[in-house]
């Protein structure tokens, strides 16, 4: 896919970050949201990831400095939410676009009906011509307000709504090939997602209130392409940016998709980058050859380590020998029973747990592969 192709894009999911929310100064969302509205007069669908809940709570003086603690977080992500929602409302119903507050979690999806209700709301939203404005629900996230980040949750309504295109703006260009001080700009494309690329993306500044970093970036791209959707990362600051992106202009990093053959669809994109594994499995050679190579589903005699609390039907990371995560699934068997039937054949299985649920740990059908190990 070339840059040219990102004019075919109907549907654009667009990821504003912290960085670009200035109360004071609110010129570039109102920029921004003035290109949405050129989108939308070209017949564009547009939905709006936006981080910014904490910093509207803040804006109020509540507390005495950040929030440290996780309650105080979530106190201060509820005071900001209708804050964000009202400042959005205001901007986007200049140009006579009605806007609807979207709020997800991470664990909010696990459910696959609940998956599907996201969807199917998201989707009716923009069929009515509304723009939403996705955010996490921080008042009731847990790890996510900790450790989460926007930009994963930008992939999440990209693929829930099934977008044509990612664009992601923050504070920085792109993905510099190194440190942005020593280079005039940043790579142009990135074809492939790989170690070389992810050392490139340093760790996000401790210093920064923002959550995530380059990091989480390059990891929402890959879960992007590998979806067969194609991803920007571009500077908010840039004039005109999403215009330009759209026009197919060399602004910030270019991801493309994945090609066709290796995109990762439906219920399998579900389990593969929706679901949080709750353990892992260990498999020797014999059945990681097996499932890379022969399409084939992960048997006991396999399995040599089987780690974690998880139950049938939840997912777990598989792991080749060198502890290399290269796969996903959603296992037939709890953690204890793994272990026992960890090396055996499946004719065994009645034997040593006096039940025999099914001849498999993970069925084909219920695993992802992921195309870039």
């Amino acid at each position: 896919m070339k840059r040219k192709d990102l004019t075919k894009a109907k549907r654009i999911v667009v990821k504003v970050g912290s960085s670009l929310l200035d109360t004071n100064n609110p010129t570039i969302l109102r920029n921004l949201i003035s290109q949405i509205n050129d989108l939308r007069r070209l017949e564009r669908e547009v939905v709006l990831v936006s981080s910014g809940a904490i910093f509207f709570g803040l804006s109020t003086g509540l507390l005495n400095g950040d929030p440290v603690t996780l309650p105080q977080k979530q106190a201060t992500a509820a005071v900001g939410q209708p804050l964000l929602m009202n400042f959005y409302s205001e901007l986007f119903a200049k140009h006579d676009l009605l806007t609807a507050q979207v709020l997800l979690t991470q664990s909010g999806i696990h459910d696959r009906h609940s998956y599907l209700n996201a969807s199917n709301t998201l989707n009716t939203l923009l069929d009515m011509g509304v723009v939403p404005v996705v955010n996490e629900n921080d008042t009731v996230a847990t790890e996510e307000i900790q450790f989460g980040d926007n930009d994963t949750l930008s992939v999440l309504a990209s693929t829930l709504c099934d977008a044509d295109l990612l664009i992601i703006l923050s504070d920085v260009e792109g993905l510099y090939p190194g440190p942005p001080s020593e280079h005039d700009s940043p790579l142009r494309r990135v074809g492939e997602i790989n170690d070389k690329i992810k050392s490139l993306a340093g760790p996000s500044d401790p210093d920064s209130s923002t959550v995530g970093g380059m990091i989480t970036k390059i990891e929402a791209a890959e879960t992007a392409t590998s979806s067969g959707i194609p991803m920007v990362i571009a500077s908010g600051y840039t004039d005109e940016v999403l215009t330009r992106i759209y026009n197919g202009e060399a602004v910030g990093t270019f991801f493309p998709p994945c090609d066709e053959a290796e995109i990762i669809r439906g219920r399998k994109r579900w389990i593969g980058y929706h679901l949080l594994p709750k353990g892992y499995l260990k498999i020797d050679s014999g059945a990681v050859k097996a499932l890379k190579s022969r399409g084939k589903s992960l048997l006991p005699s396999g399995v040599t380590r089987a780690v974690g609390q998880f139950e049938r039907g939840d997912v777990v990371k598989i792991l080749d020998e060198s502890d290399n995560e290269f796969a996903r699934g959603m296992v037939n068997y709890n953690q204890s029973e793994v272990e026992q039937l960890k090396g055996c054949q499946s004719s065994e299985i009645s034997d040593i747990l006096g039940t025999h649920y099914y001849d498999e740990i993970i069925h084909r059908d219920n695993m992802v592969v992921f195309t870039n190990e």
